[in-house]
């Protein structure tokens, strides 16, 4: 939507003229600033009654909303222009509810993947596709340079929403079909069918692992040892299924929404704020003609080449230390961020394109694992929209790094790699309590300490309960 929304000419529906896009005037781009960021604003603070909504509601009334924002939004775009039908802000607003009740909606059908450990790689290629689809606009802008008159903005647009009508058609029969064959009781049945898969996971290895532990106490040290990273990964399963049990304020509750929260809330702001400004950035530090800029473009899409890369990592690891390994792309790309150098903001380029199909990808799989199916609409909803505060600082952000003080995108992007420290402490933290947490448990099944009375575990210090 850059390309095509920055332009007098393009907004008029004249058609597109490239050399207007590189010229656009400042006030051209504080207003494209501003509807950006009123757009992100929207994904993610309309996240909590869209969580409310695919939680409670049947699925085919559930897309059917989706579908009338997102259609609604394309035709609205398509006809209006700077002059007299100014309606920019109501249908990027409305194509950006749209989306996000899309890419909510779709991670429920997750838990339908039998075995429940290709769900990570669902989970992941849903994220991953969701953000290569904006390789579709540049597309169709490029479409229309060579064929301006043909191929105008509202053509281009009301396409969309034809396409967009038959996609929704077939989600809601979909769904309309799927609900019919017992979708409730796949909902009833998903914890007891959670716990198989996760044994299965582990390669049938974790409850025989716990036994050793309690047949053989005189080898518990050094059996110990051979499957520590099993008893961790198996010790958090546990603890998540007693999660799935507690009530939506109680998972609010907890320590492992904060991880998330702040995960979720500062990383979002950093690829934002990044996708919103990069094209300036480039310029300032030599990028006149653009080349660059469409670079990016194209490799941005190119997220979807590390899905497999991140359902292994979850598989192997966890997603708590995936969340790790996540933060650790994100500090490398801010710290790259910082050198004014072409070259080397190319490399950074593939950089963030990994860090951000990471962030959404371990976002959605933390959730799903950790709060279950029955809240995780209202999970990932509290979430978003109390992290779309964040997303505010975008605005004055982006005028900062784009002219009103000297050397503006230093600052910016200084403040930006500072804050994304955070998610590092906070995560580290999380996961010494995880194993704090295993210890106790496997003490627990030698005699040492007892779990399952009850007796307060290192999450909070709170009182989770028994087995």
């Amino acid at each position: 939507l850059d390309d095509t929304s920055t332009t007098s000419k393009t907004a008029s529906g004249d058609g597109y003229n490239e050399n207007d896009v590189i010229t656009a005037c400042a006030e051209q781009m504080r207003c494209y600033n501003a509807i950006f960021t009123l757009g992100q604003f929207l994904i993610n603070f309309a996240s909590l009654p869209v969580g409310f909504f695919i939680d409670m509601i049947s699925k085919p009334v559930y897309f059917t909303m989706a579908g009338i924002c997102q259609i609604t939004g394309f035709i609205l775009f398509g006809i209006s222009d700077s002059n007299n039908l100014d309606y920019f802000a109501i249908a990027y607003g409305l194509m950006a509810l749209g989306g996000s009740m899309s890419i909510i909606g779709a991670l429920p059908a997750s838990f339908l993947v039998r075995p429940r450990r290709y769900q990570p790689l669902l989970l992941a290629a849903s994220s991953c596709l969701f953000d290569a689809s904006s390789i579709i606009f540049y597309l169709i802008y490029k479409i229309a340079l060579v064929f301006p008159i043909a191929f105008t903005r509202k053509r281009a647009f009301f396409g969309l929403a034809i396409v967009a009508f038959i996609i929704y058609t077939i989600l809601v029969a979909c769904w309309v079909i799927l609900e019919k064959k017992d979708w409730k009781q796949v909902c009833d049945n998903e914890n007891d069918i959670g716990v198989e898969n996760n044994e299965e996971v582990d390669g049938g290895n974790s409850h025989n692992n716990v036994v050793t532990f309690d047949q053989d106490n005189q080898d518990h040290r050094k059996k110990r040892v051979t499957v520590a990273s099993t008893s961790i990964l198996h010790s958090r399963r546990i603890h998540n299924q007693r999660l799935h049990e507690l009530s939506v304020i109680q998972q609010f509750d907890s320590f492992d929404f904060t991880v998330i929260f702040v995960f979720f809330s500062v990383h979002v702001l950093q690829c934002n704020l990044y996708i919103e400004t990069v094209n300036e950035y480039l310029t300032s530090i030599g990028d006149n003609d653009g080349i660059y800029a469409k670079i990016f473009s194209l490799v941005l899409p190119c997220g979807i080449i590390f899905i497999p890369f991140i359902d292994a990592t979850i598989q192997k690891v966890g997603s708590v230390n995936t969340l790790k390994l996540t933060n650790a792309f994100s500090l490398i790309f801010g710290f790259i961020l910082l050198f004014p150098n072409l070259t080397v903001q190319t490399i950074n380029f593939g950089i963030f394109t990994c860090f951000r199909a990471y962030l959404y990808a371990t976002f959605n799989t933390y959730i799903a694992e950790t709060f279950g199916l029955s809240t995780i609409g209202r999970m990932i909803g509290c979430t978003c929209t109390i992290g779309s505060f964040f997303t505010l600082l975008q605005y004055p952000a982006a005028s900062i790094a784009e002219g009103y003080v000297g050397d503006g995108f230093g600052v910016v992007n200084l403040f930006v790699l500072v804050i994304s420290c955070l998610p590092v402490i906070i995560t580290a933290w999380y996961s010494n309590i995880i194993l704090e947490k295993e210890r106790y448990h496997n003490l627990g099944k030698n005699g040492d300490a007892n779990e399952s009375s009850g007796e307060q575990l290192p999450l909070m210090g709170k009182k989770i309960g028994g087995d």
